[in-house]
């Protein structure tokens, strides 16, 4: 998805940026440094909130997971991950195998989403959405899931 500048749907389009909006951008954690950053945040949110820290960090070199995150500049304050079927399965496989493997018998190629943090700080609808939107963007035009 990285393309020439130019307006989308959402905002602009940059090479290193899905889209950036007026406050804030949105990218690609394709770096482990940003990926860590995206690890962070997850389990802040999610222990303050009193869940485990445990199994909330991201693999480092899955390539059936990517990660979004929301930015301002270096600051990365929201994160959703969209992980791709896979032999190993997915997470939602514990709970909705069943109902997965219809959708695995009649072709579709699936995919869940995770790890989804955005600190109430910084966030808002605007960045859900954003989020929500280019994991989908991802999904179905760039993966074909």
């Amino acid at each position: 998805m990285n393309t020439a500048p130019g307006e989308g749907l959402i905002g602009s389009v940059t090479r290193d940026l899905i889209v950036t909006r007026g406050d804030f951008h949105v990218r690609l954690a394709d770096r482990e440094e940003w990926l860590d950053r995206s690890r962070t945040l997850v389990s802040n949110m999610y222990s303050w909130r009193g869940y485990k820290r445990d199994g909330v960090s991201e693999p480092s070199g899955d390539l059936n997971r990517i990660t979004l995150q929301a930015c301002h500049g270096d600051n990365v304050f929201g994160t959703l991950s969209l992980g791709f079927d896979s032999g190993s399965g997915l997470a939602a496989d514990a709970l909705y195998q069943r109902e997965i493997n219809e959708f695995r018998r009649s072709g579709a190629k699936v995919c869940e989403l995770t790890r989804l943090a955005v600190d109430p700080k910084e966030g808002s609808k605007e960045v859900l959405g954003a989020l929500f939107h280019l994991a989908a963007i991802q999904a179905h035009a760039a993966w074909r899931y």
